[in-house]
């Protein structure tokens, strides 16, 4: 229900579902300039940079030459490209209203959709009390009955449309008696996330007798995309596998690298094989450590003294590398295979409830351009007027790389075995 949420905020705090023809109107004539001021705007214009500066010097050269529907034009890019900038908001005919841009007429709406609000909202608490068997319950359900302003949209969302399922049937019943988009839109609402099949369907059954263009970009606008992927399987130890996944804003192309077991050889390993006839190394490496000096008994002048040798072996399998690192790239598959799994999960989701909004639409409607959301949002590019359709830009979406955690780490160190012995040796010195 959050949409509908943000159309009734909307329009408690005085705003319409804005269109194009609601912008502000210039403040100073629409007449085109002098033919010698219009070749040289012709002539600039496609060499002026889209940034809100560039933009903005130009709307101000076409205003001193009386361009003036072309400065008008200028000045919206500029507020478009930089939101911050006040001064082409003051040109374009707006004023700062409670923090935010808005024109003489929206203010004023606003200020009228308060007073509704408080109105609506105290008359619709009473008569909520009485229309489930209070004393008054027919009082109130004529009062229903004659609810038509369209003012009392967002008060009738807030006091039934968070409730259950009866709550809703009657909010369906009073916004099927108001005209206008913003009561289509939450019919529309009411239609996609009622708590019934019978308030859906209800729903839905109100809407085909209103135009398509009151709510069917706002059903359009629900239906999501699925999840684009491409999928390179682990290959094995130093054959990483990888998860591209498109999304609306970025990509993500994730690395699943299983590690290959590596051994630097030294002077002085041997080669060898194990039982089963597989590559070993071994390396020997010693130690000296002093251990004791005692004297020799009856003299003065000599000692004994005792060193301990110590020789370490250390064999490294070939054979114990490989298996485990066999192991982490079974581990890895499996890992890309759940995040495989995650996504195909999200689609699954996706195309179920687009399921359920295309229905809604087509329902409601009649239309059935497709059975995906860019054969409906097409439908609806192409009813519009070419002054509104959307600009067509190439955006490049970047990508962004992640190595994924492995759930199984190889411990390669394993497959290194230590046997260590201690040599004595003992010698007679002179004591010094």
């Amino acid at each position: 229900m959050l949409s509908v949420v943000l159309i009734c905020s909307a329009l408690s705090m005085g705003q319409q579902p804005s269109t194009p023809e609601e912008g502000p109107s210039p403040t100073v004539k629409v007449e085109s300039g002098e033919p010698e001021a219009l070749a040289r705007y012709n002539e600039i214009r496609p060499k002026t940079p889209e940034t809100a500066a560039e933009q903005w010097k130009l709307a101000l050269w076409c205003e001193k030459n009386g361009l003036r529907p072309e400065a008008y034009f200028h000045l919206g890019r500029v507020v478009e490209l930089d939101p911050r900038k006040d001064a082409a908001w003051q040109k374009l005919g707006f004023k700062k209203h409670d923090g935010r841009w808005m024109t003489p007429r929206q203010i004023a709406a606003e200020d009228e959709q308060k007073k509704a609000d408080k109105d609506w909202a105290a008359l619709l608490k009473k008569w909520h009390k009485e229309i489930h068997g209070g004393k008054k319950q027919a009082e109130a359900q004529a009062a229903f009955d004659n609810i038509t302003d369209p003012a009392a949209v967002p008060s009738i969302y807030r006091e039934f449309c968070g409730g259950g399922a009866a709550d809703q049937e009657i909010a369906a019943q009073l916004l099927g008696q108001i005209e206008g988009p913003v009561a289509s839109k939450v019919l529309a609402i009411l239609a996609i996330y009622g708590k019934t099949p019978n308030l859906r369907r209800h729903a839905t059954e109100i809407l085909r007798n209103r135009p398509a263009e009151e709510f069917l970009d706002l059903l359009v606008s629900l239906m999501k995309d699925l999840l684009r992927y491409d999928v390179k399987p682990v290959g094995g130890p130093g054959s990483p596998g990888i998860l591209f996944v498109e999304g609306e804003r970025f990509n993500v192309r994730r690395f699943y690298a299983p590690p290959v077991p590596s051994y630097i050889p030294r002077p002085g390993d041997a080669i060898g094989y194990d039982a089963n006839g597989m590559p070993v190394i071994s390396r020997t490496t010693s130690s000296n450590h002093f251990v004791s000096m005692v004297g020799v008994p009856g003299s003065k002048t000599l000692a004994t003294e005792k060193d301990a040798q110590v020789l370490s072996t250390e064999t490294y399998s070939f054979a114990n590398a490989m298996a485990e690192a066999q192991r982490s790239a079974m581990f890895a598959q499996v890992q890309l295979q759940g995040d495989i799994a995650r996504v195909e999960a999200i689609n699954q989701g996706r195309h179920l409830f687009n399921e359920l909004v295309m229905a809604v639409a087509k329902g409601s409607t009649g239309k059935d351009p497709g059975r995906t959301p860019k054969d409906w949002r097409d439908m609806l590019a192409k009813g519009k007027d070419a002054r509104y359709s959307p600009r067509t830009r190439t955006i490049t979406k970047p990508t962004f790389g992640e190595m994924v955690p492995l759930d199984y780490v190889p411990n390669l160190a394993a497959s290194i075995t230590f046997q260590s012995q201690t040599r004595f040796t003992t010698k007679t010195i002179v004591d010094s």
